[in-house]
């Protein structure tokens, strides 16, 4: 009886995350408030140790818009890491933004139109 509690305190707890993620999602918060809080939601969510979101700007230039302890996984540290996520990151934008992002029908697309070209990563 006490395993069914806990499985149900826990199913509880994502559900409420899940609520909390999807009104957040539909928010009208700029996106420098919109991703820190994201993605906390996210991490925790998650039971990750670190995330980042990294945004693309209309040049292709790829930027780390926030983070949540990516610091202490040393990918910040290591010079040849660091380049081979810049470049992953920028594949997965550019592939991401030619499909969901780019075309508001999809409803697929969780961030809506003006969050578009952001890559979310956990670790």
């Amino acid at each position: 009886m006490a395993e069914t509690s806990r499985v149900d305190q826990i199913r509880q707890r994502v559900v409420q995350t899940a609520q909390r993620i999807e009104h957040l999602s539909q928010s009208d918060l700029r996106p420098d408030e919109f991703f820190p809080e994201f993605l906390q939601l996210l991490v925790k969510a998650l039971g990750a140790s670190a995330g980042a979101v990294w945004t693309a700007e209309s040049s292709g230039r790829i930027n780390l818009t926030c983070d949540v302890a990516l610091a202490e996984t040393g990918l910040l540290d290591d010079p040849v890491a660091g380049k081979r996520n810049h470049e992953l990151i920028a594949s997965a934008t550019l592939m991401s933004c030619r499909g969901l992002c780019k075309n508001p029908s999809n409803k697929r697309s969780f961030l809506p139109q003006h969050r578009a070209g952001a890559m979310l990563g956990c670790l």
